[in-house]
């Protein structure tokens, strides 16, 4: 039989100030020696919250844990590697309004409202092509230099190069023969 541990409360918090973050991963390092606990709708929300809002991806991030079962100020420190060393205030302080069911405070309230009075990036017929085919292409959205450097280095990785035929085909992708 597996043994339960006492559950961290939410809004426990480290270096970082993120609420939920230490109980995730108490929860998740309980699970990985088979003393967690099966997860309740609230608690899968919280979690599915907490790593978007931090822009976790949920299989690395359990991944990591798992494997390197790291301490929470490391844990903390992984997780500021994974937002390149820094996290907004205003998104601390979403999350944390959220997990304490507190309404957003007037800053961050005046934050959201210019997002929100941006021009929106995609066109109606733009969101009517993602209906119809399942992508959309968001123009301008790199420099050409960005798009010719991201093009490189898949090219690259492929080992291939753009001007020589594909095996099997007698011209290049997009040439004539």
């Amino acid at each position: 039989m597996s043994q339960h541990l006492p559950l961290i409360s939410s809004t426990e918090t480290g270096l970082l100030g993120v609420r939920h973050l230490k109980r995730f991963w108490a929860q998740t390092l309980a699970k990985r020696t088979g003393r967690g606990s099966e997860l309740t709708e609230q608690e899968w929300r919280f979690d599915n919250l907490l790593l978007n809002g931090l822009g976790l991806p949920l299989e690395e991030t359990t991944r990591y844990l798992l494997q390197v079962a790291p301490s929470f100020d490391d844990f903390e420190q992984w997780v500021l590697a994974k937002n390149d060393g820094w996290l907004a205030p205003q998104q601390i302080e979403r999350l944390n309004s959220i997990f304490s069911g507190q309404p957003y405070g007037e800053e961050l309230q005046a934050y959201l409202l210019t997002i929100e009075a941006q021009e929106d990036v995609l066109s109606a017929e733009d969101l009517r092509f993602w209906d119809e085919n399942g992508y959309v292409i968001v123009r301008q959205a790199v420099s050409r230099e960005q798009a010719r450097a991201t093009e490189q280095a898949v090219w690259e990785t492929l080992g291939m190069h753009p001007d020589s035929p594909l095996p099997g085909m007698k011209s290049p992708l997009g040439k004539a023969s």
